[in-house]
C-alpha cells in the first residue's frame, strides 16, 4: 500500500509540475496586464502612459525569452516514452505508463502547448520582424520591441530567430535521444559547433563585448559536450578518479572564464547603458510632472 501511495504521489507531482509550467507564462501575462492597468490609472498624460506601455511590453518579451528553453523541454518530454517488458513508460518518470487515457489527456495538452509556445513564440518574433520591418527603426517601436532585434547589427535583425532555433534543438530535440548516450552527446556537439561557426562567420551582435560573450558561451557549450563525449567514448581512461578530476577541472575553468567575461561585460557595458536608460526615463517623468 505504501508503494502504491508513493506511485500516486509521483504521478500527481509530475503532471502537476507539467501543467504548472505551462500555466506559468499565462500567470506572468495576467500579472503584467494587471500591473499595466494599475499604472495606467495613475498616469496623468499620454507621455507617461507610453512609458508604462514600453516597460510592460519589455517585461513580456523578457519572460518569453527566459521561459522558452524550459517550456520546450517540458512539453517534448511528455512525448518521450521507452519500452520496458512490453509496456511503454514515460522516460521522465517510469511510474507513469504511456498510451493510456491519462497520458492521452496530457498528450493533448502538450500538443496544444507545442503550438502555443514552441511554435507560437518564434512565430511572434517572425511576424514582428517581417510584417513590421519598416518600423524597426522607429523610436517608439524600438522602445517596446527592441529587445528582440536591437542588440544585433542591422543586417542581422532576424538573429533572435536563429537563437531560438538553437535553444530549441539543444534543449528540445535532444530529449528524444537516450539520455547520456554517446549519440545524444555527439548530436548536441555537432549542433553546438555548427552554431559556433555560424556565429564566428556573422558576428551578429552590435558590440564587440556582446560578440565576445556569445563566443565564449558557445565555446563553453561545445567544450563541455566534447569532454562529455570523450568520457563516454573512453570511459576506461577518463572514468578513473584522476581522469574525472581532470575533466572536472577543465569544466570549472571553462565556465569560470565565461562567468568572469559576462560579469565584466555587465558591469562595464550593460550596466552603464541600463543606468543611462533609467536616468532618461526618470528625466522624462520629471518633465511630464513639471508640465502639469
Amino acid at each position: 500500500m505504501n508503494v502504491m501511495a508513493i506511485g500516486c504521489v509521483a504521478q500527481i507531482s509530475y503532471y502537476a509540475s507539467f501543467v504548472t509550467t505551462l500555466i506559468l507564462p499565462f500567470g506572468f501575462l495576467v500579472i503584467t496586464l494587471l500591473s499595466y492597468q494599475i499604472f495606467k490609472a495613475c498616469q496623468r498624460n499620454d507621455e507617461q502612459l507610453e512609458t508604462v506601455k514600453d516597460v510592460h511590453w519589455k517585461i513580456m518579451l523578457y519572460v518569453m525569452f527566459a521561459l522558452y528553453p524550459a517550456l520546450s523541454q517540458k512539453i517534448l518530454m511528455v512525448f518521450k516514452c521507452a519500452e520496458v517488458d512490453g509496456k511503454w513508460y514515460l522516460v521522465v518518470d517510469y511510474a507513469l505508463e504511456c498510451y493510456t487515457s491519462e497520458w492521452a489527456t496530457y498528450g493533448i495538452i502538450g500538443g496544444v502547448a507545442f503550438l502555443v509556445y514552441i511554435v507560437g513564440i518564434p512565430a511572434f518574433y517572425y511576424i514582428l520582424l517581417t510584417w513590421f520591418y519598416d518600423r524597426l527603426h522607429e523610436a517608439k517601436f524600438q522602445r517596446r520591441f527592441g529587445f528582440v532585434y536591437g542588440k544585433y547589427e542591422d543586417e542581422f535583425y532576424y538573429w533572435e530567430l536563429v537563437e531560438v532555433m538553437r535553444k530549441f534543438i539543444l534543449t528540445g530535440l535532444t530529449v528524444f535521444m537516450m539520455a547520456g548516450d554517446p549519440g545524444q552527446i555527439a548530436f548536441g556537439l555537432l549542433i553546438a559547433v555548427f552554431f559556433l561557426i555560424l556565429h564566428f562567420q556573422c558576428m551578429p551582435f552590435g558590440t564587440d563585448a556582446e560578440n565576445n560573450v556569445q563566443t565564449l558561451s558557445l565555446l563553453s557549450t561545445s567544450l563541455t559536450l566534447f569532454l562529455g563525449l570523450l568520457v563516454k567514448a573512453d570511459s576506461k581512461n577518463f572514468g578513473t578518479p584522476n581522469g574525472s578530476a581532470t575533466i572536472g577541472a577543465l569544466l570549472i575553468i571553462v565556465n569560470v572564464v565565461v562567468l568572469v567575461t559576462i560579469a565584466y561585460t555587465f558591469f562595464f557595458d550593460t550596466l552603464p547603458k541600463l543606468i543611462s536608460t533609467a536616468s532618461n526615463v526618470s528625466l522624462m517623468a520629471e518633465q511630464a510632472l513639471a508640465s502639469q
